[in-house]
């Protein structure tokens, strides 16, 4: 799929894989997860030549920490991954999804982290993470590809995440995306605990694929928008206060992200 996107054979693909990848490390499998398919997909694409710059986008609600340590020194794949921490009692566990995790060598500056503190993140708070964040870094780096590790753990219904996404949501996410690398956008499926949280917001992901607009409300079946009549709730503050605090440590490293009084010292960052 992601030779047939880089190829232009085909604009878009959406890969129903399993087992899941995030997690899987070069030595040992982890998390359910045997092969990195996202991680993978990346690193072949680099080496065939198929893209110059990769952006891997993981919005599972898990640290994709295999996924990260692949790519740990390298600047040609850039790793955004947003994710409940909870202060690292939530699995992966430990630091290394801390948002000052940021790569070394080559690599540094080119791993994103936003952790959550704790759950209930939703639609409102993904857009933050999307508008404040994920966008400018996008548009500063120039990707070729943009590679989706797409877990539904985070989507509202799902028994172990904690988190609210709805179809709405991943809908708006995905459109996102669909702006960088012009367009070329492939999605693989990763965690997801409830069938049926995990197939509506996949059919919405597919739909924003498919979608030839650049409206970002997601149309229902009978072609009328599916957004709420009532205005949305705003982004809770201590999320915003990740994103934040996630900003801060980027704007070392990105001028599309950085604000006149950053105070900018890199040296506490791994």
């Amino acid at each position: 799929a992601t030779r047939l996107v880089c190829q232009n054979k085909i604009a878009r693909a959406c890969c129903v894989v399993r087992p899941p990848g995030h997690h899987a490390l070069p030595s040992c499998a982890m998390g359910f997860c045997l092969f990195g398919n996202v991680a993978v997909a990346a690193k072949e694409a680099r080496k065939r030549g198929w893209a110059q710059r990769v952006l891997i986008f993981d919005w599972d609600v898990h640290h994709g920490n295999g996924t990260q340590k692949m790519f740990w020194e390298d600047d040609t794949v850039l790793v955004f991954s947003v994710h409940r921490h909870d202060k690292g009692n939530f699995y992966p566990g430990g630091p290394e999804g801390d948002n000052y995790w940021v790569g070394e060598g080559d690599g540094r500056g080119y791993n994103i982290n936003v952790p959550w503190p704790k759950s209930g993140a939703g639609d409102q708070e993904y857009k933050a993470v999307v508008d404040e964040l994920l966008r400018p870094i996008a548009k500063e780096y120039k990707p070729d590809l943009v590679l989706i590790s797409a877990g539904f753990d985070a989507a509202q219904g799902d028994p172990l995440g904690g988190c609210h996404i709805t179809p709405d949501g991943y809908y708006l996410m995905t459109k996102a995306c669909k702006e960088i690398a012009n367009g070329k956008v492939v999605i693989a499926l990763e965690g997801g605990y409830s069938l049926r949280a995990t197939a509506q917001s996949m059919a919405a992901c597919v739909q924003a694929l498919l979608d030839p607009s650049k409206e970002l409300k997601r149309p229902s079946t009978d072609g009328a928008s599916s957004a709420p009549s009532s205005p949305p709730a705003a982004a809770g503050p201590i999320y915003l206060e990740a994103i934040e605090e996630a900003r801060k440590v980027q704007a070392h490293f990105w001028k599309s992200v950085r604000k006149a009084d950053d105070a900018l010292d890199d040296r506490r960052f791994r």
